[in-house]
């Protein structure tokens, strides 16, 4: 990590003021109580990511869309994997990859529906953001996706549209989901592992 994440001028909140008034408002109201930077990462899609509680990256599509709703959206979804440090879960790659990719996959679906809560966005107005978000790896089959440890972007509109709060009836659902789709030998102790280590 650059120790500008720490130190030294931010030339990208003069180059996105926009983006940086997301980034104070939500960090705010997400409880959060450092500055949160912004960093560009590379790319030609549509991504963004977290590896530190002190910065988000965004490719420079996101920053360059007109629609200031996916914006907001990208911003808080990053933001909330921010406040349950969900980065600090990469250490389960190497121990157990099912338990990785569960655990992943439960993270992005916490950060969609809590960024969309965030960001102030409702209704139709979901689907119309997740449209918009969609990467090519979501366009795969479930089995796919959940490999990679993402959910498909119809599940994260499916989800964020059936469920108001992250609670355990949605935890329970993609579990098994996740179980079925994977074949999990003894998914019962695999659910309880996962559940133990998810924050």
């Amino acid at each position: 990590m650059s120790l500008s994440v720490f130190f030294g001028r931010d030339e990208n909140r003069l180059s996105y003021p926009g983006v940086y008034a997301l980034l104070d408002e939500f960090a705010v109201k997400a409880g959060l109580w450092q500055r949160i930077r912004l960093r560009i990462m590379p790319g030609s899609g549509l991504d963004g990511t977290v590896s530190s509680p002190f910065a988000i990256y965004l490719t420079e599509p996101v920053l360059n869309l007109e629609d200031p709703q996916v914006i907001g959206y990208f911003v808080a979804h990053e933001m909330i994997h921010i406040k349950y440090w969900d980065f600090l879960k990469n250490i389960y790659l190497h121990i157990d990859y099912d338990k990785f990719c569960a655990l992943r996959i439960l993270c992005e679906f916490r950060a969609d529906m809590e960024g969309l809560e965030l960001a102030g966005i409702t209704g139709n107005d979901i689907k119309t953001v997740h449209d918009v978000a969609e990467n090519p790896l979501e366009r795969a089959d479930k089995i796919t996706c959940y490999e990679s440890g993402y959910p498909e972007r119809s599940q994260r509109i499916f989800y964020s549209q059936k469920y108001k709060d992250f609670d355990v009836n949605l935890f329970d659902e993609v579990l098994f989901d996740f179980c079925f789709e994977m074949r999990i030998e003894k998914p019962s102790a695999f659910l309880r592992s996962v559940k133990r280590s998810f924050r």
